[in-house]
């Protein structure tokens, strides 16, 4: 969205004045403009309806230079912080060079060595699990009086069981993909 002869470029404000402005605003959108497409970073701009007049700010630092975010959510979240009772329902966000952030295609081989390299991390990541829940089960079977116990020993003995359901979910996760992977490899 570049500016209209209806927009007024309004200068970069510090977060703290943006606060300020935005108790007379009626309309809140922001931009994340990319900065540095290899680094992924944006620089943020508030625009707010004022006194009719639409007007576009840019998020400074407090010396002055404009603020870099490191993803639109971190700006996102620093705007609705700084003015939340404006903020009603959805907030329009426009990312401004989103078409550079993205992934220049791979060839084939690059992708197999990709999917390969994940195959090989989730099979690490299958072997820890099978450990954990190794060490979570025979720490149930020690603690398995605790069932009944004191209300401080039951409270363990549930968060014990716990840990090892969310173990089972990731596990049960790991294997699927190592599955997917798998079924998607071209064979050796």
């Amino acid at each position: 969205m570049a500016l209209t002869v209806a927009m007024k470029a309004a200068g970069r404000k510090t977060p703290e004045l943006l606060a300020q402005i935005m108790k007379d605003a009626t309309a809140i959108s922001i931009r994340a403009v990319v900065v540095d497409a290899a680094k992924a970073t944006f620089v943020g701009e508030v625009s707010a309806t004022v006194d009719a007049e639409v007007r576009v700010y840019s998020v400074a630092q407090s010396d002055g230079r404009k603020k870099t975010y490191g993803d639109v959510d971190s700006f996102a979240a620093a705007v609705m912080t700084l003015f939340p009772q404006k903020i009603v329902g959805d907030l329009p966000v426009t990312i401004v060079g989103a078409h550079l952030l993205t992934p220049k295609p791979r060839n084939i081989p690059d992708i197999v060595a990709e999917a390969r390299k994940q195959l090989v991390k989730f099979n690490l990541v299958k072997a820890k699990n099978i450990a954990t829940l190794a060490r979570i089960n025979s720490e149930l079977l020690l603690a398995a009086a605790w069932e009944t116990g004191t209300p401080d020993e039951q409270l363990k003995f549930a968060e014990m069981k716990n840990q090892k359901t969310a173990m089972v979910d990731h596990s049960a996760w790991v294997d699927s993909e190592i599955a997917r992977i798998t079924a998607a490899l071209p064979p050796v």
